[in-house]
């Protein structure tokens, strides 16, 4: 888990955003870009988490917003599993590794237009400067395999459904996270941000809010992280 200090920060407060994401989706890539650019921009301390997301809906989302014909649905499905497995290999070589890795990644098949295939994740790991053999290696491990298993509970027991979406813990009120997904815009997760360190702030208040459609209360993950 990354964290970002301030050391003009008196406050212990630490606000913990995990974000789940397709690891080749368009509107995934923005939101991490977004969520980066919130950390970067404010004082406060934050832990931070990117998880691969993976299921039958996120894969059907998917190919329903890149107007992917039906028939494909095997090879894209396997695609993004083979995606998520990459990003968490790489992990194991450092959280902020992981994290250029899998940005590197969209960028290369969002923006770039690049064709996902192995070679590609290849070419990834060495842009990024991880290595490669141990990469490869850990790729096909089963603590890979675990590690992704383990994410897709955290993400079903953090009640996500899509991709992207957005939790936010502060442990200043651990009772209790806001997710909110299908609008990762800047201007919501700062809105967001300002609710939480808001003296006083009640979630209730939060989710009830007109200017944030999306968010919901959501029992807290006891973490062991």
């Amino acid at each position: 888990m990354i964290r970002y200090t301030n050391n003009q920060e008196q406050s212990n407060r630490i606000i913990e955003l995990y974000m789940f994401v397709n690891p080749l989706g368009t509107r995934c890539l923005k939101a991490e870009e977004h969520a980066l650019k919130l950390i970067e921009s404010h004082k406060g301390k934050f832990h931070f988490r990117v998880i691969a997301f993976h299921n039958l809906q996120t894969v059907a989302n998917y190919m329903k917003a890149l107007n992917i014909d039906a028939s494909k649905q095997p090879e894209i499905s396997q695609n993004l599993y083979q995606a998520c497995l990459a990003f968490k290999a790489a992990e194991l070589q450092g959280k902020k590794n992981g994290r250029n890795f899998l940005i590197t990644l969209q960028r290369d098949v969002v923006l770039n237009k690049k064709t996902f295939c192995y070679d590609l994740l290849v070419e990834v790991a060495k842009q990024t400067g991880i290595d490669v053999e141990m990469f490869l290696t850990d790729l096909h491990s089963d603590l890979v395999q675990k590690a992704f298993e383990s994410d897709q509970k955290i993400a079903r027991e953090m009640c996500v459904e899509k991709n992207p979406s957005a939790v936010f813990f502060d442990t200043d009120d651990t009772n209790y996270g806001i997710l909110i997904d299908d609008c990762l815009t800047p201007d919501i997760l700062e809105k967001v941000y300002q609710e939480i360190i808001t003296p006083e702030h009640q979630v209730k208040r939060l989710t009830s809010s007109t200017h944030l459609p999306a968010a919901r209360r959501i029992k807290h993950y006891l973490r062991s992280l």
